[in-house]
């Protein structure tokens, strides 16, 4: 685990703080912790959108979501709220002692035109294990939050809306 858990650090998929913790990264964030975009990551996005984009074949683009996504609304006033919040955009979580899950979410645009918020969840090996959809209220955000023992996928920075994201023995479900 410790070996996978440093490749994913080179591409910049997690980061470590000082005391050795996991954190979750959200590509190009504003946080110390969090690392910025590089082409080793930013290769690994494009090749992880289109494991995607070839399993939903009615998805016609998606785009995983980072804090660069909202240029217009996390502003300086209110950056600080929203660092506070413990919202990320990418997270891992371990499995086993030797095995880790990577959660990403995004907004896609089916062959319809209908938008939509995902949440992917991929192997240590980027292949893709399961997919959440979430087509209301114009599906334009979409974060997760850690808390001790869960993971809560966010719809509504705002409204504080979400889902559970839980282990099951055939794979995950939202409560």
């Amino acid at each position: 685990m410790k070996l996978l858990l440093l490749a994913w650090m080179a591409l910049g998929l997690v980061a470590c703080s000082t005391n050795g913790q996991i954190q979750s990264s959200n590509e190009g964030g504003v946080q110390p912790h969090i690392r910025a975009t590089s082409s080793d990551q930013v290769a690994s996005s494009a090749s992880l959108i289109s494991t995607l984009l070839n399993q939903r074949h009615n998805w016609l683009e998606a785009k995983f979501i980072d804090v660069n996504s909202f240029p217009e609304t996390i502003t300086a006033a209110n950056r600080e709220m929203f660092d506070e919040s413990g919202i990320v955009f990418s997270s891992v979580i371990p499995v086993t002692d030797t095995s880790l899950y990577l959660l990403r979410v995004g907004v896609f645009e089916d062959r319809q035109s209908q938008a939509g918020r995902f949440l992917a969840i991929f192997d240590e090996a980027g292949r893709v294990l399961q997919v959440f959809e979430d087509r209301t209220d114009g599906a334009a955000f979409s974060a997760l939050r850690r808390e001790p023992g869960r993971v809560l996928w966010v719809k509504c920075f705002e409204c504080g809306q979400y889902d559970i994201v839980s282990r099951v023995p055939s794979g995950f479900v939202l409560d």
